[in-house]
This record gives C-alpha cells, structure tokens and sequence, in this order.
C-alpha cells in the first residue's frame, strides 16, 4: 500500500514515496546512517520486520519496495520483504540488483516491485579533442516484479501504486490526478518546481475526502505513515523524511546527507 512517483535528467533524480501500512503496525524508525560492506546507506528501519521498503545509498543506488497485491503468496513461513529490500541496499548498480535478485529462492518471498534507481558515468569520445574522452550521466530506472510465480523486470512509468483494497479504483484514481497534477510542466522542468508538485500530489486526499482512493491514504485499518523524498544530485545524496501522514504534516525530521565518492 504505497505510491512512488519520480523525475530525472541527465544531472540528477529525484524519487517520492508515501509508505501505507496497517495502524497496528510499530511506528518506523527514522532514516538514519548505516554501513553496510563498506557503503554508506540512508534508511528507516521497519521494527516489526528488522527490514526496510526504500534506500538509498553513497553510489547514487535508490531502491523502493511496494508490495504486490495482485500476485499469489507462495505457501509456508516467508522472509520480510523489507530484508530483502535492505540486503541489496548497499549494490553499486541495477545490473548489480538484477543479478542478487535471480540468485534467491524468490519462493521464501510474498509478491513484490522493487524498483531500483542509478546514475552512472558514461564515457564518450570527444569529437572537439581527438584523443580525449567526455564523461556524461546516465539515469536509469527498473522495476522487478515478483508475482508468486515467476520474477519479471520492465522500464516504469512515472508513477507507482499498491493497494491491498479495491485496485482497480485506486489505481484510476491516482493515475487520473497524477496526469491532472503534472498536466502543466514546471517551466523549463525546473527541479525546485518539480519538487513542490511532487510532494503535494503525494500530499493529496481525494477531493477533500480522506479515504482509500487518496493518494495520501487513509482508512480505518491503514493510513499513509510517512513520505520519503530522496534527491541524487551531482555528488550529493540527501534523504528528506515527514514522520507522519503529508496530508496532515509537513514538517521534515533533519534531513541526512552523504557525498558520493
């Protein structure tokens, strides 16, 4: 039960994400610093599972987790998703993420989308200076799915979401105010712009009512917990985090930076 939308370019990304999950559910810890195998990595940690469902990490890799409600459960005992999650949170790249992902038993897993976000160097023959090379970035995104049954992987689109009631509603609904809400560009995609139509679309009820369609969700066995903005910009990584529902809060916790190598 979550929703993720994003924006790139060639400099940088940026990726937004509201976490749902049940009321009885412990409170989250905040993002915080953690090396794992030598990488720094930001990330809340989710008490009741030990896991995690978004990260990012000092090389630029971001991972989101959405749970897939559409799939099949395999039967027997099951890992956290969430550990999942935060075991490949210290990967340098998607192909890196790709090749974790097809090694596990995905049957010790309920069904899931990971999408995985990196910047990488390419390198590029100078055409002015013969004899030299130009490094330009390159922003990727991928999603694998994991339905129970079989693992899949495709290029998303602009916007993500789960709902373990009614989908199909929700899903029209979101879609329908995420093409109404980013139906007019920020002038020249500007980033700080972009930045402000994104949290408020995630910041969003339905037409003042809050409910299961909302894009920040409430219901009487769930709600919208949080909102996670994470930004890879030039060679900086910066996670910015709202402990709470954004429909009702606004208020960061103290964000958290890293440089990147």
């Amino acid at each position: 039960m979550c929703t993720l939308t994003w924006f790139r370019d060639d400099e940088q990304y940026q990726v937004f994400f509201n976490r749902d999950e049940q009321r009885t559910r412990q409170q989250a810890n905040i993002p915080s610093a953690i090396e794992h195998q030598s990488i720094t990595v930001l990330l809340p940690i989710d008490p009741d599972g030990g896991g995690s469902w978004i990260s990012v990490n000092q090389l630029g890799l971001t991972l989101c987790l959405l749970n897939y409600y559409q799939g099949s459960t395999p039967a027997g005992r099951l890992i956290s998703r969430g550990k999942l999650l935060r075991s490949f949170a210290h990967l340098e790249d998607i192909e890196q993420v790709a090749q974790a992902i097809k090694s596990l038993d995905l049957m010790n897993y309920a069904p899931f989308s990971l999408v995985a976000f990196a910047r990488s160097s390419v390198l590029h023959a100078s055409s002015s200076a013969p004899g030299s090379a130009l490094h330009t970035n390159k922003i990727t995104e991928q999603v694998f799915q994991w339905d129970g049954k079989q693992l899949g992987s495709f290029a998303p689109n602009n916007m993500m979401t789960s709902s373990s009631v009614s989908f199909d509603e929700v899903f029209k609904t979101r879609t329908q105010l995420f093409a109404a809400s980013f139906s007019s560009p920020a002038p020249g995609v500007n980033p700080t712009l972009r930045r402000i139509q994104h949290k408020n679309y995630h910041a969003t009820d339905d037409n003042g009512d809050k409910n299961y369609r909302a894009v920040c969700m409430h219901r009487e066995d769930a709600k919208t917990v949080s909102f996670s903005h994470i930004s890879v910009i030039n060679q900086e990584v910066t996670f910015n985090y709202i402990d709470g529902s954004p429909c009702e809060s606004s208020d960061y916790v103290p964000p958290l930076s890293i440089a990147a190598p």
